[in-house]
Formats: structure tokens, C-alpha cells, sequence
């Protein structure tokens, strides 16, 4: 049985994200194409998406391993899952405003053109050499 990360997604209530040193979070996407909202400290994507009103972000200073900290990062976390928890239709709306996002930026039909521009250049390039 193939398991899909929408079929864990689809059951939360809200994603939470956090970490000190992060990447590209790609599970954020996901989670916003669920129409979940976010909670997270990521800068890159999932300040993206919480500008755009899908979720809240908690910001951090990266790498900053400090006990005292990594408290007052984990209380703002804990503030901004309650503040979802507790008002259902303000968590609707931050994840159908994440859906939104994720469906104006992030779909294979949008992206298609410019992965075959990308490889099409690089075989050009290719043949130059």
C-alpha cells in the first residue's frame, strides 16, 4: 500500500514547521496545497506563505542554539498554534488563503514551460561545445 503525504496532511488542523537551520521547505507546500496553515520559522518559502496570509511566521535567528532562545522561540511557536487552535474560521481562512498561494505559484502548469526552456537551453549550450 503506497502511502501519500496528503493522506496524513488532509487530517491536521494546522502544520507547524520549525526549525533553526533551514532549507527549502518543500513539506510547507505541501501542507499549503492541503489548505492547512502553517506555523514556521523557515525565511524563505514559508515566509512567502505566510505573507501571503497562509500561516504565521515566527521569526528566528538562525543557527541561534541558546537555551534561553530556543525558549522564547518555542513560546512564540506555542502562541501562534494557539492563536489558530482557538479561532477555527481565522485557521480556515490562513489555509485557504495558503491554497491560493500554492494554486497561483507553485502548479506543474506554470512550471512546465520554464523546465523545458531550462533543459532545452542547456542542450543548445551542449551542442555549442
Amino acid at each position: 500500500m503506497v502511502i501519500r503525504p496528503s493522506q496524513y496532511l488532509n487530517r491536521m488542523d494546522i502544520y507547524v514547521r520549525c526549525d533553526i537551520d533551514a532549507g527549502y521547505q518543500i513539506s510547507l507546500l505541501e501542507a499549503a496545497a492541503c489548505g492547512i496553515p502553517i506555523v514556521t520559522t523557515d525565511p524563505g518559502v514559508g515566509k512567502e506563505l505566510c505573507d501571503a496570509g497562509g500561516g504565521i511566521y515566527v521569526e528566528c535567528k538562525e543557527g541561534n542554539w541558546e537555551p534561553k532562545v530556543l525558549e522564547e522561540l518555542a513560546e512564540r511557536i506555542k502562541q501562534a498554534v494557539l492563536e489558530l487552535k482557538i479561532n477555527p474560521k481565522y485557521r480556515k481562512s490562513k489555509g485557504e488563503k495558503g491554497r491560493k498561494f500554492i494554486e497561483e505559484n507553485y502548479v506543474w502548469d506554470k512550471w512546465i514551460p520554464a523546465w523545458r526552456e531550462f533543459f532545452r537551453a542547456g542542450l543548445r549550450k551542449a551542442k555549442n561545445v
